[in-house]
């Protein structure tokens, strides 16, 4: 048995861990992503039914790890989410801290074991990363200028080299690191893509509207490991 995604991520051994969204999560779709080479996938629960995410689930729980993205205020989508076969789940369009808490206890009394807790963070990181109870953040290139990281500089990354990228994710992946949480990159320009690969970041979602783009991308990455991306088993 494959290790679950928290696990795989918990252990960084096992790195990068690439995923991708499913857009426009269909079933026709998802059939497309569950073939590829991608460990894990993302469906935003804003894009799609509740009976359409229940399909995707059912179709690809054994092939793939599957995370579904809701907003932190929609506490229905939350208790039907952790009730289904999943990886875990994204929570998104935080504001505060506050806001954070409460859906991170509300997700602790109804995730079990095997499951894991993301929060997509768009600004001021450090104040999100006192509040306990995730295991991860996901975050964007373009809001790095947001997160209130020192060094960074406005208009961030535009403004910025490739290293300087680099160490500023590099610093990222400490600070989260030393609070107990895990890095990871959410992007639709194939550049961060790349770089966030090259620095090892825990873990990658290529957020594409196009399968065949994202194919052509998963096969870069795997053209230069030389060899297929396969999970770790468990033993």
């Amino acid at each position: 048995m494959s290790l679950s995604f928290k696990k795989r991520i918990k252990s960084r051994k096992y790195l990068p861990s690439l995923g991708s969204t499913i857009k426009p999560p269909s079933i026709e779709i998802a059939t497309k992503y569950g073939i590829l080479d991608f460990e894990w996938l993302l469906v935003d629960i804003n894009l799609a039914s509740l009976q359409t995410i229940e399909k995707i689930v059912s179709m690809l729980k054994h092939k793939k790890d599957l995370i579904i993205k809701t907003p932190h205020q929609d506490i229905s989508a939350i208790k039907n989410i952790l009730k289904a076969d999943i990886d875990g789940i994204l929570i998104s369009q935080l504001k505060t801290p506050e806001e954070a808490y409460l859906a991170t206890e509300l997700c602790q009394k109804l995730i079990s074991d095997e499951q894991t807790i993301i929060l997509e963070i768009e600004h001021s990181l450090y104040d999100f990363l006192q509040v306990g109870g995730f295991d991860s953040i996901l975050i964007n290139p373009y809001n790095f200028d947001k997160l209130d990281v020192p060094g960074v500089e406005q208009n961030f990354p535009k403004s910025s080299s490739w290293s300087k990228f680099q160490e500023i994710l590099t610093k990222l992946d400490t600070d989260c690191f030393e609070w107990g949480i895990n890095l990871g990159i959410i992007t639709n320009d194939f550049r961060y893509f790349f770089e966030a690969e090259e620095c090892s970041t825990l873990f990658i979602c290529l957020d594409m509207d196009s399968v065949d783009f994202s194919t052509s991308i998963l096969n870069n990455v795997l053209e230069r490991r030389n060899k297929p991306y396969i999970l770790p088993s468990e033993d």
